[in-house]
């Protein structure tokens, strides 16, 4: 197409008729095509049609998704996030929490039972007073729906974080 730069061709030049209509682009015939018997649409010129001027791009965020929850071992933002597995068969859960915050249960204390087992085979990921527990079986963001599945469920996993600062 030349040197000519998009912006410098005279509106005449640029005509669009109705669909029914052959429509010419940028005065270039060779590019009309009869659009009521042409199922398919001229591609838009490519980049290097437009010349060696300057190209801007802008981008925007039109809605974000919401953030995923916690991934088991991963640490951010301070703290360290990990999933705990349960198997209560019956026996009692061995944990005091705070339910106060609805967003997440606070351990207070670990009195034994299956939580002080799985303390002593898991040392690394050990649950300690002042672990948040924000997730339970995949009730999040609410502490007694959460204290609910602890006592309802034989099975519970367990989305726990620590602050670094502790």
């Amino acid at each position: 197409m030349g040197a000519n730069n998009c912006c410098d061709r005279e509106a005449a030049d640029e005509t669009a008729k109705t669909s029914s209509e052959v429509v010419a682009v940028h005065g270039d015939s060779s590019n009309a095509f009869d659009a009521s018997t042409s199922g398919y649409r001229e591609a838009p010129p490519s980049i290097s049609e437009y010349g060696g001027g300057d190209l801007s791009m802008e981008a925007s965020v039109i809605e974000a998704s919401p953030p995923l929850g916690p991934l088991p071992g991963v640490e951010s933002r301070g703290k360290k996030m990990w999933i705990v597995t349960i198997e209560k068969g019956g026996s009692r859960l061995g944990i005091d929490v705070d339910h106060n915050d609805p967003s997440y249960l606070l351990v207070e204390g670990v009195t034994g039972g299956v939580v002080g087992a799985y303390n002593s085979d898991h040392p690394a990921e050990a649950l300690e007073p002042g672990d948040h527990i924000v997730e339970v079986n995949g009730v999040r963001g609410d502490s007694l729906g959460m204290i609910t599945r602890c006592k309802a469920d034989d099975r519970l996993t367990m989305s726990v974080e620590r602050e670094f600062s502790r």
